[in-house]
């Protein structure tokens, strides 16, 4: 995000993606990382296909 609140054109475009294992995390603070890396590696459950 930029000054302002303004969304990059990067972001824009990942906001558009419509896939359930995509994953973003918009990062405001230093503190943000430590939150972001814990959703992008949060173990899931296995999902059974029949």
């Amino acid at each position: 995000m930029y000054q302002y609140n303004r969304h990059s054109t990067l972001m824009s475009a990942y906001k558009n993606i419509k896939d359930e294992k995509f994953r973003y995390y918009i990062l405001k603070q230093k503190s943000d990382v430590f939150h972001a890396m814990k959703t992008f590696f949060r173990k899931e459950e296995n999902k059974m296909f029949v």
